[in-house]
């Protein structure tokens, strides 16, 4: 509505000779004139093309195709059109930008949407058909297991930010479903099959073990769960449900004897591995706290592990009392780095490895252990010399029994200086066994001393027997 169009010539209108030398006759009943002459449109005769003086939109169409035709309209940019009539119905099929093709290209084209339509097709309508699926792709793609994956470890890390996961638990929810569940990730989301699940299943668990691949479906479980939830996914229940959990071995019940622990004790070397594994002997740690150690998180002789480096999402203080204080305070400062074991920006994680190396140094046969036997044998052990266990929960910060459930929620006791306590009697037990004796430097204060400063070393010395 509201548009001019203009045919230029350089013939009258009426009888005119064709391009091919024959006479023939040109109507324009259905496109407006301006002037008395027609014009072929080529490159030179468009780039002389103006709008008229007043006018904001106008459509120049050439004397040779019928239809084809330049739009020109203020603050654009002019583009090539093909103008043709389905029934009693007008189109106008955009076929490009006068600035990036040729009048030749164009009339081309032209010609070939000409044919199209003695043949009967409506090419602007089979145009808008096929731009309708291109828009349907896209957002099915959009709708593939791989790109919700990236939109639910998204989430994730939202949640990690607020305090909501660890940060191991999103480098899991990474792992698993970006590297173990790829085969899927081409797959729309409500097109996955459960029998499909259930071969990677297989797979993962040949490659990577049953522990993996339990998890592995686990993280699965709960991304179909979020893109029900968020609307992603039509389907009524997750294709992961039905499919067999991957049965793994049972919880671990290896506890090391004293005697064991003194082994272990003596086999470890003058290293971060080394320093750390007597550090979860002496606290009952998880090995992942005391792989992230930092110097900022001790206080006066107090380790305090923040609420995100916790499993169970709690801040927790433990005194840094005998041994434990010798250790750390042989631990050498490096400058610009907060962390006190290991070199990446994660603290200490050559568990495996480390862990391989000394089960071989140590002299003595002994059955299979790992580093999580330890927090083990040291809660078993405590419980032996007589600590209460609600004490012993708290200083190894597990929450079960008296301080789980409603009575946890009531409970918000510390029991910071019975841990204290707790910490002193286990130091003087691990002294007791024989071989936990340390040589300080003159200077070096007793129990307790200050572990902010200073090198000092400690060294485990075989009892004469």
């Amino acid at each position: 509505a509201g548009i001019r169009l203009y045919t230029l010539s350089l013939r009258p209108i009426g009888d005119a000779m064709g391009s091919n030398g024959k006479r023939r006759f040109v109507s324009h009943s259905c496109f407006p004139r301006m002037g008395d002459l027609l014009m072929k449109l080529t490159d030179k005769s468009v780039a002389r093309i103006e709008l008229p003086p007043g006018k904001g939109d106008a459509i120049f169409f050439d004397d040779e195709v019928t239809g084809l035709g330049v739009r020109l309209r203020a603050g654009c940019r002019p583009i090539w059109i093909y103008q043709y009539r389905v029934g009693a119905k007008q189109r106008r099929y955009q076929i490009g930008p006068v600035a990036k093709l040729k009048a030749a290209m164009a009339r081309e084209k032209a010609e070939e949407l000409q044919a199209r339509v003695v043949l009967g097709e409506d090419p602007q309508v089979v145009k808008a058909d096929a731009k309708a699926e291109r828009i349907k792709k896209d957002a099915a793609a959009k709708h593939t297991v791989g790109a919700l994956i990236e939109l639910y470890i998204e989430d994730k890390e939202k949640a990690l930010k607020l305090g909501k996961l660890r940060p191991s638990t999103i480098r899991g929810i990474r792992r698993y479903l970006r590297s173990h569940w790829k085969p899927l990730h081409r797959l729309q989301v409500d097109d996955v099959e459960r029998n499909q699940i259930a071969v990677q299943l297989r797979a993962i668990e040949k490659k990577s073990g049953s522990t993996a691949a339990k998890h592995a479906r686990s993280a699965l479980q709960s991304f179909f769960a979020w893109a029900m939830a968020q609307g992603f996914s039509r389907a009524d229940a997750s294709p992961v449900i039905g499919t067999l959990a991957p049965e793994t071995a049972p919880p671990r019940e290896r506890v090391l004897t004293r005697e064991e622990l003194g082994d272990v004790w003596r086999a470890c070397g003058d290293d971060d591995f080394g320093r750390a594994m007597r550090l979860l002997i002496c606290t009952g740690c998880r090995r992942q706290e005391i792989g992230s150690m930092a110097w900022s998180e001790i206080r006066d002789g107090i380790w305090t592990i923040p609420a995100d480096r916790a499993k169970n999402r709690r801040q927790h203080s433990i005194p840094l009392v005998g041994l434990a204080a010798e250790i750390v305070a042989s631990v050498p400062k490096v400058e610009g780095r907060d962390l006190l074991f290991g070199l990446g920006p994660n603290g200490f994680r050559g568990w495996h490895i480390a862990g391989e190396a000394l089960r071989k140094r140590i002299e003595k046969p002994m059955p299979h252990w790992v580093a999580h036997d330890l927090r083990r044998s040291v809660v078993t052990h405590m419980a032996e010399i007589g600590i209460e266990p609600h004490i012993i929960e708290a200083v190894v910060n597990h929450i079960s029994g008296h301080k789980g459930g409603v009575a946890g929620i009531y409970n918000r006791a510390k029991y910071g200086p019975r841990i204290r306590q707790a910490l002193d009697r286990w130091d003087a037990e691990l002294r007791a066994i024989g071989c936990f004796f340390s040589e300080l430097s003159e200077d070096a204060d007793k129990t307790g001393a200050n572990i902010e400063g200073g090198q000092r070393k400690v060294v485990p010395l075989h009892v004469a027997v």
